[in-house]
């Protein structure tokens, strides 16, 4: 792991705890066991407290090791000796970073210099690096001779927060296939000589997973609800949601689905039509434009923080057009401030979200700010006028101050540290992730069943083959 950043302890503790991956990675690249090496440029005591106490009852000195060094330059490189390496992963900018282009050009710089170093092995470890901008991706890969896998993680902090405003109740979903826990996580797994031969016949053969894609060994791009009649061939790469990685195994014995009447089903509304972001900083220009590009004509938005509106940088047209045409406002006000808050009337908007503030410096301090503002917030409304709070939380700690009933708390540095983990040890996870969150395309949604009897049974295989008959992939309830 090449820099020192909030996000470094949690990539650690996630490479720690994801023992089935883990396990399957070493087996590929030759290795008897795991051991995870940071070069960061201030090692001293305090730093390794920091990282023990994040890593609780997982830190082993044996297996976690810390050097002192930058990526920026070649001796530091060469002291994690990182040609030896299954794999390096590059954190991306700290949280309070004033310059994230400057930032995104020291992981571009140090990808060249691995590169060019590794020319003498002929063979580069495989990266994976966060940028803060999504459009440097194709400088980064023209910088890296081996294998790259770039994540634009502000740009999935982003998507996560506009998808979770306008789809409430999507939060949990994505809470659970992009965090380490006991229920299900996003597997992929290469067809060998499984007898299937169509999509339709994979989503028989596996009873135990959800089979959400597939990864064609021509095209390598992942197709996500692909058709119930594509072709599939041995090499191609099934996406699976599923509990563990042995569930993604042809099973002896399918139930064959019922011919019972189905239920009619209804789309459960989610457009909203005003919301309200307080405060600003640079992640704000990307959740506008990701909120405006799910195209809701109705919706009308608000930006109220105390930064001056002629020194907020907007660097999206779309962004710009839309406050042109009065669509999104930009209010200068201290909503600290409870009385100024209470004229905005934060209760009469649909949701509000809340993005962390770098000019809080720590992450501590910006959390402390933004439950102070969620609280706030939760003094002026009532019962029957609540808007559906959306909040970028930066510690884990803080995420119970938050009410779930009312309040997505995303975790930003626990999500964007899941995916460099395991795009690290599974690279296919990368396009997996990125289709995941995207406005366009493949989106997840919300339907209810129209039943006429109270307490209808119908299994998921059924309520699954339905789905397809419809387009659609049935993915849990």
């Amino acid at each position: 792991i090449l820099g020192w950043s909030h996000r470094t302890p949690s990539i650690v503790l996630e490479l720690l705890e994801t023992r089935g991956r883990v396990s399957r990675f070493l087996e590929d690249s030759g290795a008897h066991g795991l051991r995870i090496v940071i070069l960061a440029e201030h090692v001293d005591e305090e730093l390794r407290k920091e990282l023990k106490s994040s890593l609780g009852d997982r830190w082993d000195d044996r297996a976690v090791v810390l050097r002192f060094g930058s990526p920026l330059k070649l001796d530091g490189l060469e002291r994690v000796a990182f040609n030896d390496a299954a794999a390096v992963i590059l954190p991306g900018a700290g949280f309070a970073t004033a310059l994230p282009g400057v930032a995104d050009s020291e992981v571009i710089k140090t990808l060249a210099s691995i590169s060019q170093a590794a020319k003498k092995a002929e063979q580069a470890p495989l990266a994976v690096a966060a940028l803060y901008n999504s459009n440097r991706g194709d400088v980064a890969r023209r910088a890296y001779g081996g294998e790259l896998e770039v994540i634009a993680a502000d740009q999935i902090v982003a998507r996560l927060m506009a998808q979770c405003a306008l789809h409430r109740g999507l939060w949990p979903v994505y809470w659970e296939l992009f965090s380490l826990n006991q229920k299900n996580s996003v597997y992929v797994r290469e067809l060998n000589s499984e007898p299937v031969s169509t999509i339709e016949q994979a989503r028989l053969a596996y009873p135990n997973a959800v089979v959400i894609g597939v990864i064609p060994s021509k095209a390598r791009k992942p197709i996500l609800n692909p058709p119930s009649d594509m072709g599939i061939e041995s090499g191609d790469e099934l996406i699976f949601i599923a509990k563990h990685f042995a569930d993604c195994r042809v099973a002896g014995d399918v139930a064959p689905t019922s011919d019972a009447q189905m239920p009619g089903w209804h789309p459960v509304a989610s457009e909203i039509e005003s919301a309200l972001v307080l405060g600003w900083s640079m992640k704000v220009p990307k959740v506008l434009s990701e909120l405006i590009d799910y195209g809701q004509d109705r919706l009308r938005i608000d930006v109220a923080a105390t930064t001056p509106v002629d020194e907020r940088e907007i660097p999206f047209n779309s962004v710009i057009r839309a406050q042109r045409a009065g669509t999104i406002r930009q209010l200068e006000v201290n909503f600290m401030n409870p009385d100024l808050l209470a004229e905005i009337h934060p209760e009469t908007y649909d949701a509000v979200l809340m993005v962390a503030r770098p000019r809080f410096g720590e992450e501590a301090n910006a959390d402390a700010a933004t439950v102070s503002a969620y609280l706030t917030v939760d003094t002026l409304t009532t019962e029957t006028k609540r808007p559906h709070v959306v909040a970028e939380v930066l510690e884990e700690e803080n995420e119970p101050l938050f009410d779930s009933d009312h309040c997505d708390a995303i975790v930003s540095p626990m999500i964007v540290s899941y995916i460099l983990s395991q795009v690290a040890l599974k690279p296919e996870l990368g396009l997996v992730f990125q289709e995941l969150t995207q406005s366009w395309g493949t989106t997840i949604l919300f339907r209810s069943p129209e039943l006429d009897t109270a307490g209808t049974y119908i299994s998921f295989a059924d309520l699954s083959a339905q789905a397809a008959a419809r387009g659609e992939t049935a993915i849990g309830v």
